[in-house]
């Protein structure tokens, strides 16, 4: 072997060892900043609305969504989202709950179940700047309990703050609609997608978009965390409601 083949090769191995290097150090260190971040509190003094309005954060295991009811003193989502233009098309007096999900637009398009998550999908989406998407859920009744299901009761002028941010979240044609995605349509559930302004990365992923929804809002949650355990557990921490008085 000539020194200059000898050479490269060396360049070539130290180049590849210092590139593993940094890319074990900079996944060790998101994964330590989500598990700091998500045990540090944020609005730690919310405390729950008696007789306020019905709040869900719903996880399937890896993604959270929001959900909120159908009509409400601030708005009748139904004039937004048509549930008879969903897949299955949906009767407008057979929706109760509404649930809101943000994420990368080509995992909604290439994932249609877990078993089709692959890690060149995922890097993808991570490490670049991409096109994210707004799912929109109906229920025909609110969620049932369930250690993946957290439930809470919030103040008007939350709900308020919460229905401005969730509208701020899609894109609009013109005439001030979301743009529909007219695609990845999940089995079982009646849903829809639509285009979101903002970019999907590294920092910015589904699980904080729902954690800075609910900073916003004033509700407990998680100082950032991409990690849905995190954020639960955070809303373990918000004290129930005192019972109800017989009087």
């Amino acid at each position: 072997m000539t020194p200059t083949i000898f050479h490269r090769l060396h360049l070539l191995l130290t180049v590849t060892l210092r590139t593993i290097a940094v890319i074990c150090l900079g996944t060790l260190a998101y994964i330590g900043a989500g598990e700091i971040g998500g045990r540090l509190t944020y609005n730690a003094n919310f405390v729950q609305t008696p007789g306020g309005i019905d709040l869900y954060v719903v996880s399937n295991g890896i993604h959270t969504d929001i959900v909120i009811p159908v009509v409400s003193a601030e708005i009748d989502w139904r004039t937004e989202f048509d549930p008879t233009t969903f897949d299955p098309p949906t009767a407008t007096d057979q929706v109760d709950m509404i649930a809101f999900g943000w994420g990368e637009k080509g995992l909604y398009e290439n994932v249609p179940t877990w078993d089709d998550l692959t890690f060149g999908v995922t890097a993808h989406a991570l490490l670049w700047p991409t096109q994210s998407a707004m799912h929109v859920t109906y229920y025909r009744s609110p969620p049932a309990p369930s250690p993946l299901v957290r439930h809470m009761k919030i103040s008007p002028e939350q709900h308020r703050t919460l229905v401005q941010i969730i509208i701020n979240s899609f894109t609009r044609d013109g005439a001030g609609r979301p743009i529909s995605l007219d695609c990845c349509w999940y089995p079982g559930i009646v849903d829809n997608f639509y285009y979101s302004p903002r970019s999907y990365h590294l920092l910015r992923t589904c699980n904080n978009w729902t954690n800075q929804a609910l900073k916003d809002t004033g509700i407990r949650t998680a100082l950032w965390t991409p990690f849905h355990d995190k954020l639960l557990a955070q809303l373990d921490g918000i004290p129930p409601l005192p019972p109800a008085s017989d009087s």
